[in-house]
């Protein structure tokens, strides 16, 4: 149990760890870009272009949106946290229930037949589709999850974006989270 706790904590603490790292540089990134954003040089070719992208720039004061949107992130990520460790205390308690039960299995499947309102062969034909339904789950979700962080990887890759096989590992792990999954990274 130990081992499979550390074998899954470890790259997930690793990952989260990155996460957080390329986070940081990436809105440090997209401040620069907007404080370096020189619109006149940009639209010197179209007058009126120009004038409407000034106007733009007047009202909504890029750089003081990002760095707003940023303050909102992080004042977000503490509800983002809390919700992680949740996650985290979950996924722990179903390891430990799921060793329970897979190790007290027979027991387990004897007392829900005994108090199964449904006969026998109805009570084993339900358990056998329930065990059919788990298994294609399981398979599925981690197929898919493998489809998503490989073409992931490849495609940023192909952008030429930096670490495409730490972001396709990252992209793999979090497509099995429901809800948000790839689409944190994306």
């Amino acid at each position: 149990m130990s081992v499979a706790a550390v074998a899954v904590g470890l790259p997930l603490i690793f990952v989260a760890q990155q996460l957080v790292r390329e986070t940081v540089n990436g809105a440090t990134y997209m401040e620069e870009v907007i404080r370096g954003w020189n619109t006149d040089a940009f639209m010197s070719g179209y007058p009126r272009l120009s004038a409407v992208a000034q106007w733009i720039e007047n009202q909504i004061d890029p750089a003081g949106t990002v760095a707003a949107f940023v303050q909102w992130l992080t004042a977000q990520s503490t509800s983002l946290l809390r919700g992680s460790i949740n996650q985290a205390v979950m996924f722990v308690l179903t390891f430990y229930l799921l060793f329970y039960f897979l190790r007290d299995r027979e027991s387990a499947l004897r007392g829900i037949e005994r108090l199964s309102p449904l006969r026998t062969a109805e009570t084993a034909y339900t358990l056998s589709r329930l065990a059919e339904t788990v298994h294609a789950i399981l398979i599925g979700t981690v197929l898919v999850a493998a489809v998503q962080g490989t073409l992931g990887g490849l495609i940023f890759w192909w952008l030429g974006l930096p670490t495409p096989v730490f972001w396709g590992l990252a992209m793999g792990l979090l497509a099995i989270v429901p809800v948000l999954g790839a689409f944190l990274i994306w």
